[in-house]
Formats: C-alpha cells, sequence, structure tokens
C-alpha cells in the first residue's frame, strides 16, 4: 500500500466502518463427469455492523468483453440508435432493455417474423414484409461473455433462426409499442 493510500484511507476511518477481506477455505465437488474440481472462491467481508457475508465471485471469463454483430433493416437499426442518443444510454442498454420489456412474448414475436410460405402454384414463395425486403445493415456491439451467453440462450429457447431475427423482431416490437 503507497503512503498516498495510506493517507486517504486514514481520512476515512470514521466514516467507514472497516472491511477486510477473510479467504474461505476452497472446498472440492464433484463435476457432473465425476472428477473433483473447485467451488468458485469465495470472499468473506467483514464489518463491525454486519455479520460475516460470504460472496460468491462470479467466473471471470463472463467478465471478458467481446465483439458481436447483428443485422437489422436500416430503419430498426436508426431507430436503435436515436433512442439510445435521446436517453444518453449505451446502444447494448437499449438492446437489454427492449429484451427484457418483450421478454414475455418473444416466442410470438420471433414466430411472427418467421416467412410465411405461399403454395398454390409451382413453385413456394415467401411473403415477405416491407421490413424484410427492407436494405439490411450490420451493427457490432461490445458484450460480456456471460450476457451473450444469455442472449445465445435465448436465441434456442424460442427457436430463432439465429441472434439477428431474435433482435430485429424484439427491436421491431418494441419501437411500435413506443
Amino acid at each position: 500500500m503507497t503512503e498516498s493510500t495510506r493517507t486517504r484511507l486514514s481520512s476515512i476511518d470514521g466514516i467507514l466502518a472497516p472491511r477486510r477481506p477473510v479467504r474461505l477455505p476452497v472446498r472440492p465437488d464433484s463435476t457432473a463427469d465425476g472428477s473433483v474440481g473447485e467451488e468458485a472462491p469465495r470472499t468473506v467481508v467483514e464489518s463491525k455492523h454486519s455479520e460475516k457475508m460470504p460472496i460468491r465471485r462470479q467466473d471471470p471469463v463472463d467478465d471478458v468483453t467481446v465483439a458481436f454483430s447483428f443485422t437489422t433493416p436500416l430503419s430498426i437499426r436508426d431507430a436503435f440508435r436515436r433512442q439510445a442518443r435521446d436517453h444518453e444510454m449505451p446502444q447494448l442498454y437499449v438492446l437489454f432493455n427492449a429484451l427484457e420489456t418483450e421478454a414475455h412474448r418473444l416466442g410470438d414475436l420471433v414466430n411472427a417474423a418467421q416467412p410465411q410460405t405461399r403454395r398454390g402454384s409451382l413453385f413456394a414463395r415467401a411473403d415477405r414484409s416491407a421490413v424484410e425486403l427492407e436494405a439490411r445493415v450490420s451493427t457490432t456491439l461490445r458484450i460480456t461473455r456471460g450476457n451473450l451467453r444469455v442472449l445465445d440462450r435465448l436465441v434456442t429457447e424460442h427457436e430463432a433462426k439465429d441472434r439477428s431475427q431474435l433482435i430485429t423482431a424484439v427491436l421491431q416490437a418494441h419501437f411500435t409499442d413506443d
């Protein structure tokens, strides 16, 4: 600890209750394949106002940010950017808010986004809406691996073709409901 850090800490001693992390022993757990692994490290925070409170640490890999891309029609991308700018929030948070707001009907939105095939002639033709015919543009955002896994789970659960289909359906519904 540097001298300046020690000085800053001593100046707030009377304001905050002292806390010091205490390392708990690691307990081996059995994994799915029968081998013995280690439990995620836990830290206990002590203060004079509380009992020992164990805090489970997240997997550090979940906190790593990665870039991911998706395509949407130009009008939806513009509305997406406009909402982020107007609400002064990152585009990723606009996406999270839309997914959380529309979570109760994700399956219906994805099903409605599936192109309907028209039969009755020699060839099957997909009926496409104006939004589907619009030029598509790519958007790239940074997201943590943990959140990307959640997004991929939603794609799988709701049988979307890919992330782009899920995101387009959600954003289109979110912006038309506003």
